[in-house]
């Protein structure tokens, strides 16, 4: 994130997301977040949208 590597986080999403859903339907929405932790092991959060027609909904 800190590097401005949008497109290519866009990018991983859309490639994950295709074989379970319709092109489109879940996409990169441009947050993330990363959590690093000795005892707790690391964590990395991506802001997601998912969209099928009529319903939009963010995941954050």
């Amino acid at each position: 994130m800190r590097a401005g590597e949008h497109a290519s986080i866009a990018d991983i999403v859309a490639s994950s997301a295709e074989p379970y859903f319709t092109p489109g339907a879940l996409d990169f929405a441009l947050g993330a977040q990363a959590l690093a932790s000795w005892e707790a092991g690391s964590c990395v959060a991506l802001d997601l949208e998912f969209s099928a027609p009529p319903l939009t909904a963010f995941c954050a």
